[in-house]
C-alpha cells in the first residue's frame, strides 16, 4: 500500500517528491523500506502496489545518498546515483541472483559477485544547430580534437579584437572538466580524492587552458565573453549564432522545449577510443535490511523491459519530465531502441555500442557533492591562477575537514 504523495513544483515542472518515510498502513503483510534520490520512483512504487497488494512500501527521498544516510535509514533497498563508492558498497549484500552481471554494475567482491544492479547510465553530450552538427565527422560522437577544430572555425572578433562569436569553451560548463578528466584518465577519481594523482588532473588543466587560449586568446577574455553574452541559456545562444556548441546531458536535453530541440542535434563527447560514463543509477540491497527477498523481487521487476516501457508511459502521462529511464539510457538495449528513441527522436541512430563506454571502477564517496563543492571549483581556480589553486588533494583535505561540522 502506498500513501498519498506530496506534489510540489520544482525547476519549472511538476515533480513528485518522496519526502518522508510513510506511516504504517492498515493492510497486513511485509513492509519494504526504500531509500532513493530519484523522485520519479514514486510512480514505480504506485504501480508495484497493484502487483503485490500485500506488500507495504515505505520510502524516503534524499538529495543524495551517502554512507551515513544509508546507515541511519537502514532501508531494505537503496536506489540511486553514484552508489559504487566503497563506503556504500560495504553496507550492501553481494548479489545472489542468477542474471548476468553487467560491466555497468560496478565493483565485484572477491568471489566475483557485484553488489549493485545497474538500471540506467548517463553520458556527456554536446549540442549544436542541426546543420552545424551534420558537418562533424561522426554522426554519433564528437572527439575532443574535432570539437576544438569546429569551435575555432566558428570564432569571430569585432574590429577592436573582442570576441563576438565563440564556437566552444571548456570553461563554460563546470562539468566539462570532469568529462575531460574521465576521458583522459578514466580511473583518476576511482580511489577517492585523497589519492588523486596530479599527473592525471594537471594535464587536463593545461589542455583546457590551451584550448581557451587558442580560441579567446586568454582565460580572462573567455570569461569576459561569458559575462557579456552568456546570461541566457546556451540553446538560445546557439540558435542566435552567438555560440556554436555547448555541453549538455540527458536530463537537460529532456527539459528543452520541443520547438527548440527540433532545431538542435546532439553528439556524445568522447576521447580517442571511449565515451565516459558519468553516472549510473543502481539498486542495492543493504546487509542490515530485513526484507531482502521482497527487495530482490522489486529490483527484478524494475529490470523488465515491459516495466520500463510502462513506467516511461506513466511519467509521460503524468507530466513528469525525465529523460529515458531514471534520467539516462536503460541497461536494456531493446528499451533504448524502442521506447527512448520514440520519445526522444534525436536519439535515433545515437545509441552507443557498449564497447565504447568507459566506466570507472569506483566513485568517491559523496561524489555529487564533491564534484560541486571541490572538483569543479578547483578546476576553475586552476585555470585562473594555477599557482594559487594548489593541489586538488589539498583542496579536498580542506573541504573534508571543514565538512565534519556540517550536516548533509
Amino acid at each position: 500500500m502506498v500513501r498519498p504523495m506530496t506534489i510540489l513544483r520544482r525547476t519549472g515542472f511538476a515533480a513528485i517528491l518522496l519526502t518522508a518515510v510513510l506511516a504504517s498502513c492498515d493492510r497486513h503483510g511485509e513492509t519494504l523500506r526504500i531509500l532513493t534520490d530519484r523522485k520519479e520512483l514514486a510512480s514505480a512504487i504506485e504501480m508495484y502496489d497493484s502487483i503485490e497488494p500485500d506488500l507495504t512500501i515505505s520510502w524516503r527521498m534524499v538529495g543524495a545518498i551517502d554512507a551515513d544516510i544509508l546507515e541511519d535509514a537502514r532501508p531494505d533497498l537503496v536506489i540511486g546515483s553514484h552508489l559504487a563508492a566503497p563506503e556504500i558498497l560495504d553496507q550492501l549484500e553481494p548479489r545472489t541472483d542468477e542474471g548476468p552481471a553487467s560491466f555497468l554494475d560496478g565493483p565485484a567482491d572477491a568471489k566475483g559477485r557485484p553488489r549493485l544492479h545497474a538500471l540506467s547510465y548517463r553520458l556527456p553530450l554536446v549540442m549544436g544547430r542541426a546543420d552545424s552538427m551534420a558537418t562533424l565527422p561522426d554522426s554519433v560522437a564528437v572527439r575532443i580534437d574535432a570539437l576544438m577544430e569546429a569551435g575555432l572555425a566558428f570564432d569571430e572578433r569585432d574590429g577592436d579584437g573582442r570576441m563576438v562569436r565563440m564556437g566552444f569553451s571548456p570553461a563554460w560548463d563546470p562539468q566539462t572538466a570532469v568529462d575531460l578528466t574521465l576521458i583522459r584518465a578514466p580511473e583518476a577519481f576511482a580511489g577517492g580524492l585523497g589519492q588523486v594523482d596530479e599527473k592525471d588532473v594537471g594535464p587536463v588543466v593545461d589542455e583546457m587552458r590551451a584550448w581557451i587560449e587558442a580560441s579567446a586568446g586568454a582565460v580572462d577574455a573567455d570569461a569576459a565573453f561569458s559575462e557579456r553574452y552568456r546570461y541566457i541559456p546556451d540553446e538560445y545562444l546557439i540558435l542566435e549564432g552567438r555560440i556554436g556548441y555547448a555541453r549538455t546531458d540527458f536530463e537537460e536535453w529532456a527539459l528543452l522545449p520541443d520547438a527548440i530541440a527540433r532545431q538542435l542535434d546532439i553528439r556524445y563527447l568522447m576521447g580517442d577510443r571511449h565515451i565516459p560514463v558519468l553516472g549510473v543509477v543502481s539498486a542495492g540491497i543493504p546487509s542490515s535490511g530485513r526484507r531482502s527477498e521482497a527487495a530482490r523481487r522489486f529490483v527484478a521487476w524494475l529490470l523488465e523491459a515491459d516495466t520500463q516501457k510502462a513506467l516511461m508511459e506513466r511519467w509521460e502521462r503524468d507530466g513528469i519530465r525525465v529523460f529515458g529511464y531514471f534520467g539516462g539510457l536503460s541497461v536494456i538495449s531493446e528499451v533504448n531502441q524502442t521506447e527512448i528513441v520514440r520519445r526522444f527522436p534525436a536519439m535515433e541512430g545515437m545509441l552507443p555500442e557498449l564497447h565504447y563506454l568507459s566506466v570507472p571502477s569506483g566513485v568517491p564517496h559523496r561524489w555529487t557533492r564533491v564534484q560541486a563543492e571541490v572538483v569543479t571549483p578547483w578546476f576553475a581556480r586552476a585555470l585562473a591562477d594555477p599557482q594559487a589553486a594548489g593541489s586538488l588533494v589539498d583542496a579536498y583535505g580542506r573541504w573534508d575537514l571543514s565538512s565534519l561540522n556540517e550536516s548533509d
